[in-house]
């Protein structure tokens, strides 16, 4: 299936290949109850949808969405020819649309190398799009391709929800990592136990601010991405920590070392994952996918 790193979207020939599925699985099932029109019975098969016919529908039906993206892509993206190559423009895509720019509602325009290895021209429709396409085809065929699409909005939920789920169970691991470094921490430290809760803040205050969250946002109510940050800079933080005391810093001298080192370490993690802004004032998180 043709989709997008964004999984609710799917290209026009993913489309085109769902819809000849079931136009050939209603004719032989009007086949099987005598129910074939003449012209149908003298032609034999289904009458089979072709790509550039589903292209000149999709214009037809979407003509202000395509011309309004064109139009974006010219002007915000300084694209002369946005259909450079096909893996180019996708990747392209995939960022705007993991920002926010552009929604899984647009039509996209793209391309993708037929088998005598020419460039032909696609499309990319969000899902609610691809429903629309489809009522001009018969109740059965539309019938039939709308609940498959709502099977893969569904399956788009659930993949959501897991990946939810499994990024809370990393951060129980990640905040059970961190807890065994300060417990280590205090006891290379001699920190008296009442005054260890103290300590404990600390450090994980520091975490929070090196990883640029919101003060006041409790860590179950953070997003993916604001908690995928965390836990990286806790796990950063958590090796500082282990590598300061390997090196029997003073433990008086350790919160102020573990941030500069941490701070550090953070800002070359995002460079490499291309996430932040303004590095040499601090690091700046996005937090936005």
């Amino acid at each position: 299936m043709e989709l997008m790193e964004n999984k609710e979207m799917i290209t026009s020939r993913d489309l085109l290949k769902k819809i000849n599925e079931l136009r050939e699985k209603e004719y032989e099932e009007k086949a099987k109850a005598g129910t074939l029109t003449e012209s149908e019975i003298k032609r034999g098969k289904f009458i089979e949808l072709r790509h550039d016919t589903l292209i000149s529908i999709i214009k037809n039906e979407f003509s202000e969405e395509i011309t309004g993206l064109k139009n974006y892509l010219s002007e915000n993206l300084g694209v002369q020819n946005i259909l450079e190559t096909s893996q180019q423009k996708l990747l392209l895509l995939n960022e705007k649309i993991g920002k926010g720019k552009i929604s899984s509602t647009s039509i996209i325009e793209s391309e993708y190398i037929d088998q005598w290895n020419r460039k032909q021209l696609m499309y990319i429709l969000g899902l609610p799009q691809a429903k629309q396409v489809l009522m001009r085809e018969s109740k059965f065929v539309r019938k039939a391709v709308i609940e498959y699409i709502d099977y893969l909005e569904n399956q788009n939920r659930q993949l959501e929800e897991l990946a939810r789920l499994q990024a809370r169970e990393l951060s129980k691991v990640t905040r059970n990592i961190e807890t065994l470094n300060l417990k280590a921490l205090l006891e290379y430290g001699k920190v008296r136990k009442e005054k260890q809760r103290i300590y404990y803040i600390h450090y994980s205050n520091l975490a929070r601010n090196i990883a640029g969250i919101p003060k006041g946002i409790k860590r179950d109510e953070l997003t993916q991405g604001q908690l995928g940050i965390l836990q990286q800079v806790e796990l950063i933080m958590a090796a500082v920590i282990n590598e300061c005391m390997a090196e029997n810093i003073p433990f008086v001298l350790m919160y102020q070392e573990v941030k500069d080192r941490t701070e550090i370490k953070a800002k070359v993690l995002l460079k490499a994952l291309q996430r932040i802004e303004n590095v040499d004032n601090g690091p700046v998180w996005k937090i936005g996918y």
